[in-house]
């Protein structure tokens, strides 16, 4: 094993590089996973509240849907996500097929609600949460 050595370590140094970028992908992966979970449970249990519990005059599920959805728009597109996505693409030949498809699928999020527009986001989040306000709070008679 011993004369194999040289010829395991020259292998692991020249092969090894991609395994420190695969490994920190990955960790990047977790922790965004981890953190949209979170702010997208926030996010539907208060639209959910909004769907359900309509109060006329009374804006805090509203408000809560506003406060949780610009939350969650704010992360899935902020600028820096977006750039480190961008920046483990360019080096996708070092990735695996999964972890380059979970990153696109990322930078399509974003693109739905993009960091570098925030006023355009967070007005077509104040919008889309009047237009569930008036189609769920209106009584058929």
């Amino acid at each position: 094993m011993k004369r194999y050595a040289p010829a395991l370590l020259l292998f692991s140094l020249a092969y090894g590089c991609g395994d420190d970028l695969k490994v920190e992908v990955d960790a990047y992966l977790t922790e965004y996973a981890q953190t949209m979970q979170a702010l997208t449970h926030e996010a539907e249990q208060a639209d959910w509240a909004s769907n359900t519990h309509i109060v006329e005059g009374d804006t805090t599920n509203a408000a809560r849907t506003q406060r949780a959805q610009k939350a969650l728009a704010a992360y899935l597109g902020s600028v820096e996500n977006i750039e480190r996505i961008r920046g483990y693409l360019d080096q996708r030949d070092g990735l695996d097929p999964h972890q380059v498809r979970q990153l696109e699928v990322m930078l399509y999020d974003a693109s739905d609600q993009p960091g570098t527009v925030p006023d355009l986001v967070a007005a077509r989040i104040d919008a889309e949460t009047k237009q569930v306000e008036q189609l769920f709070g209106f009584e058929f008679t």
